[in-house]
């Protein structure tokens, strides 16, 4: 977080994202979604830019430890 506890900034500047989540926050989220996305079922290609390839990369490594992964 750039300015952790300063809510205002959000406040005075919405979706900026200022005192938002962590990078390591987001991209826990980011995994759990993908995973419950990816358990649903179906084809389908995941790519990842910026954040979105630390998703890919913490995901990857949850299921390669995982013996219920899908395929």
């Amino acid at each position: 977080r750039l300015f952790p506890g300063i809510g205002r900034l959000d406040e005075m500047f919405p979706g900026l994202g200022v005192d938002g989540p962590s990078v390591g926050e987001s991209v826990a989220v980011g995994a759990d979604n993908l995973d419950a996305a990816i358990r649903r079922g179906g084809p389908g290609t995941t790519i990842g830019l910026s954040e979105g390839a630390l998703v890919l990369n913490a995901l990857q490594a949850r299921l390669a430890d995982d013996p219920t992964a899908p395929p």
